[in-house]
């Protein structure tokens, strides 16, 4: 038994006490009414001697007075026993109606009892509905991210060129792969090359926008596979020389950005965003461009 049901167990027996206790004193003053009501009967009813001796002898002459003084004395003893009748009518009237009252404050204790455990058990329920419908949601979304498309830069190469007479970047060349379980549709790819000032950090207005502007395509991706896109001579954005070498000398950084937008085999649409920093090396008169990440435009939903 919890702690609450023993403190509601006590209190019920506290209540059924009292309501006992009442009763019997009640009783015991309707006790004391019918014994004044019997000795004030016993006082009224006539003298037995005069009607013969005993209550048979009464009977008899009850049924055939002989004058009018035993006529009056045989309505005296009616009246009397009339009278106790009603006093043990009374008494047994009170103490069935003092079982009904006991019977009810039972009745409703218990009953409160089995509303509040009503409602203990409605409130279980609803905890458990929820937490049900929550793990179902945790189970769909995790079933969902398990299979669906997930579009990522698998490679960036670049392409150097010398027409003008100085080495330039001519071109980048971006490789999406879908890594996911299931084809990627509608793919849309956007690309851009923004150049900045060396060591600049904060986020570029120009491709914070780019994205919300970009439509889906037309390309479906089957799982392991790549789809190309280009910034460069290619796709009729070259990068001058002019550009190249300054990137070269270290007064400005490239930065390489390239967008995804596609829907998953549930419909749901995902933008993959991925931004890069290229860093130049010289290294024993060759030059080498390693890719570092940007510290904005990065994502993936």
């Amino acid at each position: 038994m919890s702690d609450s049901d023993r403190s509601e167990f006590v209190a019920l027996v506290a209540v059924v006490c009292t309501v006992v206790v009442l009763l019997i004193g009640l009783g015991a003053g309707a006790h004391y009414n019918e014994g004044q009501q019997q000795q004030g009967a016993q006082s009224s009813r006539p003298n037995l001697h005069l009607l013969g001796g005993s209550p048979e002898s009464y009977q008899a002459i009850c049924n055939t007075p002989e004058n009018e003084t035993q006529a009056d004395l045989c309505q005296q003893w009616r009246a009397a026993e009339a009278a106790t009748d009603s006093a043990r009518w009374t008494q047994f009237q009170f103490w069935l109606g003092a079982a009904g009252f006991v019977g009810l404050v039972i009745t409703v204790a218990y009953s409160v009892r089995a509303f509040r455990q009503a409602q203990i058990q409605a409130n279980a329920a609803l905890r458990a509905n929820a937490r049900a419908t929550r793990a179902n949601v945790i189970a769909r979304e995790l079933g969902h991210a398990q299979v669906r498309a997930y579009m990522a830069i698998g490679e960036v190469n670049l392409s150097w060129a010398d027409d003008e007479g100085a080495p330039r970047l001519a071109e980048v060349k971006f490789n999406w792969v879908n890594r996911g379980q299931s084809p990627a549709s509608q793919v849309g790819l956007i690309c851009a090359v923004q150049h900045v000032p060396a060591g600049y950090s904060e986020p570029i207005v120009s491709l914070a926008g780019a994205t919300a502007a970009m439509d889906f395509g037309t390309s479906t991706v089957a799982p392991d596979r790549g789809l190309l896109t280009y910034y460069g001579d290619i796709a009729n954005t070259p990068i001058s020389a002019e550009e190249t070498q300054r990137w070269l000398d270290g007064e400005t950084d490239i930065v390489v950005f390239c967008a995804a937008r596609y829907r998953d085999v549930f419909g749901v649409q995902h933008i993959a965003e991925t931004c890069s920093v290229l860093v130049h090396r010289t290294i024993k008169g060759k030059n080498m461009v390693n890719f570092k990440t940007y510290g904005h435009h990065n994502r993936d939903s």
